[in-house]
């Protein structure tokens, strides 16, 4: 999606055509009305997908709490090895970085074994 940057728009171009003016570090950007729906669908889209994600995370910490009560409170450092080898792996697959894979899930397991 491209966007117009403009110097000096009439008020009456924003009355005829629609849309709106956007800030960006500094500079100031004119978004027509149907980029504008454009950017509010896909914004919406982003939105959905952040409740689906934190969903999946409630999900796999019921499944965590469960194991912890197996585990008493030992930590496995084979599993955690094993997580922290796969799932860069699993990421990389999908067109992730395999760096911002390995820091989410050892935030993750970091989060986990405080509350074991």
């Amino acid at each position: 999606m491209q966007v117009s940057i403009i110097a000096y728009l009439p008020v009456a171009c924003l009355r005829a055509g629609g849309g709106k003016f956007v800030k960006n570090h500094g500079a100031a950007y004119y978004l027509p009305m149907d980029q504008d729906k454009e950017l509010e669908r896909l914004r919406k889209s982003i939105d959905d997908l952040d409740r689906e994600l934190i969903d999946v995370l409630a999900r796999r910490m019921k499944f965590v709490e469960t194991i912890q009560r197996y585990k008493k409170g030992i930590v496995d450092p084979e599993r955690h090895g094993e997580i922290m080898r796969t799932r860069p792996t699993w990421g990389s697959s999908r067109n992730l970085s395999g760096n911002f894979v390995r820091e989410l899930f050892e935030r993750i397991l970091r989060y986990t074994e405080k509350k074991e």
